[in-house]
């Protein structure tokens, strides 16, 4: 990220915190900040913005062009219903959701957003400074945190299997021995699922939405990936009745928020944000939309998560 982009983001941050009379001073900011001139909306009690949704606040005069460097460039899937997916322009799914609050929060009206399809080498998008920020379904890695920050996480989810609706033989990973299991190239849940069985015969796509259509055709037996992907996938208008999400997960997924590297200040303002998220109500409506039809529900017991420590 730009040095003028990072001292942005944080002087967003804190003129939101210092309009919003805040009981807190986030690391950076003081009370003398200035805040005249900025566009920043008032939080409303329980607030659950929608990014295709413009706040009645900001919705009088609506710039008709943001300079590229006054955006925020947001990764997200645009293939992957229920968590985010993009349809004429309208980007929508609990990712989503949570982008949209998270820059919110910072100070970001939903004009400002730029939504950016998100790649499989995310990592690379932060590094490269294609993006400021990754809501793509993103994974704690051991081999990354060197490499890049994370905030968060802001959801826990578990590896598990999706298969065609009227296939009944394949509950566990073990049942895939001999079998095509499907997932998009890159994935390093693809990679833990060939240690946990290797006799499975790896198919490798462009992406999710791929693996499906290949499972629907007969093409693979399963695709592989977490329970909520799956559960939106499963419930969305082009796969409804034709997958199923199987058995229990078997892993534990930090969903995190993806950040470039040296963005500790950054990393401890979203933390702050998710967690008015949890508690305003917001984080629990976000999970209800990807939730209604189907039988995908975060495990209580690790959600909504404790955030890890900012580097």
């Amino acid at each position: 990220m730009s040095t003028m982009r990072r001292a942005r983001l944080s002087h967003r941050k804190c003129a939101l915190v210092l309009a919003t009379a805040a009981t807190f001073v986030l690391p950076g900011c003081s009370n003398n900040s200035a805040v005249s001139g900025l566009n920043i909306p008032n939080v409303t009690p329980n607030p659950v913005p929608i990014a295709s949704k413009i706040p009645a606040e900001q919705s009088k005069q609506a710039p008709t062009e943001t300079p590229d460097e006054n955006r925020l460039r947001v990764a997200i899937f645009f293939d992957q219903p229920g968590s985010s997916f993009m349809e004429d322009g309208e980007p929508s799914g609990f990712n989503v959701d949570v982008a949209a609050y998270v820059a919110w929060k910072l100070g970001y009206s939903p004009y400002e957003i730029e939504w950016v399809e998100a790649r499989m080498d995310r990592d690379n998008m932060l590094l490269d400074d294609e993006v400021d920020l990754v809501f793509a379904s993103y994974s704690y890695s051991d081999e990354w945190v060197d490499k890049i920050d994370y905030a968060g996480p802001y959801l826990v989810t578990g590896q598990t299997l999706g298969v065609r609706a009227d296939d009944n033989s394949i509950e566990v990973p073990g049942d895939l021995a001999g079998k095509k299991v499907c997932g998009p190239k890159g994935s390093h849940m693809l990679e833990r699922f060939v240690e946990m069985v290797p006799d499975a015969e790896i198919v490798e796509a462009k992406n999710r939405s791929e693996c499906v259509r290949d499972v629907i055709n007969g093409d693979v037996d399963a695709i592989t990936s977490s329970d909520g992907i799956l559960g939106g996938l499963a419930a969305s208008d082009e796969f409804y009745d034709k997958i199923k999400v199987v058995g229990k997960p078997f892993s534990e997924e930090l969903i995190m928020v993806g950040l470039p590297p040296n963005s500790h200040e950054l990393c401890e303002n979203i933390n702050v944000a998710l967690d008015e998220m949890y508690n305003d109500g917001s984080w629990s409506k976000f999970i209800m939309r990807v939730a209604n039809g189907t039988d995908y529900n975060p495990d209580p017991e690790l959600n909504p998560p404790a955030f890890m420590p900012c580097k």
